[in-house]
């Protein structure tokens, strides 16, 4: 089954390459857990919120039943992959205490 996904774009033009990363990095998550309920992508520029640091934020949300997990990364690029390996982490953690 299939995680329904949303991804937004803030001040960040809309690509289909990222789009294409982030389906497949989505479709992984079922591996680890695979009750997920939805997923929740938001890339952003942060150009002018902070005049040091990094330029984008990649904020996933992942909702099971009876939790959500919110993962935010920046990074000098988008950093999708380096954001849904914490959210893999997130889910892994909690099979683990489903499981218990």
């Amino acid at each position: 089954m299939a995680i329904p996904l949303q991804i937004s774009y803030r001040d960040v033009a809309q690509s289909d390459v990222l789009e294409a990363i982030i389906a497949q990095e989505t479709a992984k998550l079922e591996r680890y857990f695979p009750r997920v309920v939805h997923c929740r992508v938001l890339i952003e520029h942060t150009r002018g919120r902070r005049p040091i640091g990094a330029p984008y934020r990649v904020r996933i949300v992942l909702t099971v039943p009876g939790h959500e997990f919110v993962i935010n990364q920046s990074a000098d690029d988008v950093a999708v992959r380096t954001a849904f390996r914490k959210a893999k982490r997130q889910l892994q953690e909690h099979a683990r205490l489903v499981a218990s």
